[in-house]
């Protein structure tokens, strides 16, 4: 073989390595850049999903505000309402007080009234039966 041949074939090597060389880097370059855009495309989709959660989370502070002032609202009825029927209590209380003392009164008055007679006991059976609705 002829030193041209050598030199020939030593050169085709050498130009094969570096067109290989550079066909590598190339391929290393598209590979990373393809991996940027994906890492681009993945932080764009994580921001937006960051937006979206912060949206949310500000509805729900909103809606958790709304449901505390409900609760609240729905406490103070409740208060007021055990002390309306606190004071319906204590009014039946003092109605049926009343009538007993009342009936009391009325029995003792028939016992002591000497002009009492048959016909006010009808009158008197009508009075027990408001009295006795008093008492409910």
């Amino acid at each position: 073989m002829s030193t041209t041949a050598i030199i020939v074939i030593v050169v085709a090597a050498v130009v094969v390595v570096v067109v290989a060389a550079v066909l590598v880097k190339q391929a290393q370059r598209r590979r990373l850049e393809t991996r940027r855009e994906e890492a681009r495309t993945l932080r764009e989709a994580a921001e937006d999903h960051l937006a979206q959660a912060r949206r949310e989370y500000v509805a729900a502070d909103q809606q958790a505000e709304v449901a505390r002032e409900a609760k609240v609202e729905a406490q103070e009825k409740a208060d007021l309402a055990s002390q309306e029927a606190a004071k319906v209590e204590e009014h039946q209380q003092a109605a049926a007080r009343a009538a007993h003392l009342a009936q009391q009164h009325h029995e003792r008055a028939r016992e002591v009234d000497p002009d009492v007679s048959v016909d006010h006991d009808v009158s008197d059976a009508e009075r027990d039966r408001s009295e006795a609705r008093l008492a409910e």
